[in-house]
């Protein structure tokens, strides 16, 4: 996916008109049956990014599909005026975010693997239960909508120990954490820990901070090579059919 558009300041403030989701693509099997009825690639496979621009019915498309926007707009310039004539289309008087949700990634593996993977920050929701954790996402839900710090960080909860074991870092009880991925998505440490209490205002402040310092930069065929070399695997939910990534992954082991 082109990254050109998204850290493109115009198509940022464009797409606070749409609820953007984050594909998880492999990594869940209902979600690969859903996206192979929007896009498939020559093979007759899913690929491994895919974009579609949807109306709320979550059915009828309003751009065409395909890998990324540039299936669909030519530049960011094009995308962020087609994003603005379906916003002022599709107009609603209702307030924008009213009823949002903390959008999460299913487990903190996972999460830890795609933050390494965006190369951004991860913060997970802890709860000594269910429903204590249920209400500290809810009470943080705000955060991924706010626009100073709306789309830097990835979120997850959980209210099982065992998850947070790859963690390096004591978590609160009840609280939330933020997290430096590994380099490899395996492993993570935490770079600030809050209480169940802190002022929204504050914890806001305090990602700002952390997302205005954090810095990662990849290079992914130097990336892959040392992932082979030491032996690191990730095994995705359902099998990778991306012709082009297992050719990626073959040419990184030596092979043509």
């Amino acid at each position: 996916m082109d990254s050109s558009y998204w850290t493109n300041q115009e198509v940022i403030k464009a797409s606070r008109d749409f609820v953007c989701i984050r594909l998880a693509t492999y990594e869940d099997k209902k979600e690969v049956e859903f996206l192979k009825g929007i896009f498939r690639g020559r093979s007759g496979e899913l690929e491994n990014t895919t974009f579609v621009i949807l109306d709320s019915d979550g059915k009828k498309r309003l751009s065409r599909s395909g890998r990324s926007p540039d299936f669909a707009f030519r530049g960011a310039n094009a995308f962020v005026t087609g994003l603005n004539k379906i916003a002022k289309e599709k107009n609603s008087a209702e307030k924008r975010f009213s009823d949002a949700n903390l959008p999460l990634i299913k487990n903190v593996d996972l999460a830890l693997n795609v933050a390494s993977c965006d190369q951004i920050q991860l913060v997970v929701v802890v709860g000594e239960n269910e429903q204590k954790m249920n209400e500290l996402a809810e009470k943080a839900a705000p955060l991924a909508w706010n626009e100073k710090v709306g789309g830097q960080f990835l979120f997850a909860k959980t209210c099982d120990p065992k998850e947070l074991l790859p963690i390096n870092g004591k978590p609160p009880v009840n609280g939330l954490i933020v997290v430096e991925p590994g380099q490899f998505g395996m492993t993570g440490k935490i770079v600030e820990s809050f209480g169940e209490n802190i002022e929204f205002d504050r914890f806001v402040e305090k990602l700002a901070e952390h997302s205005a310092t954090y810095e990662v930069l990849k290079d992914y065929r130097q990336h892959v090579q040392a992932g082979i070399q030491l032996g690191i695997k990730w095994e995705s939910e359902t099998p990778v059919t991306d012709q082009g990534s297992l050719r990626a992954v073959e040419r990184s082991r030596g092979g043509r």
